[in-house]
């Protein structure tokens, strides 16, 4: 979880590495923990 710019806000940080070379091939940042926005990630990343 990321701290936002006021109090008590956060941010959800997604990321995708590379197990091979460790790379982030993909990332994105949310307001909210989901299931389908990772795999929108996935799928975007693949």
């Amino acid at each position: 979880m990321l701290r936002g710019p006021w109090k008590w806000t956060w941010y959800q940080l997604y990321v995708v590495i590379d197990v091979y070379s460790r790379y982030a091939v993909g990332w994105t940042v949310a307001t909210r923990q989901s299931a389908a926005l990772a795999r929108d990630l996935l799928d975007a990343c693949t």
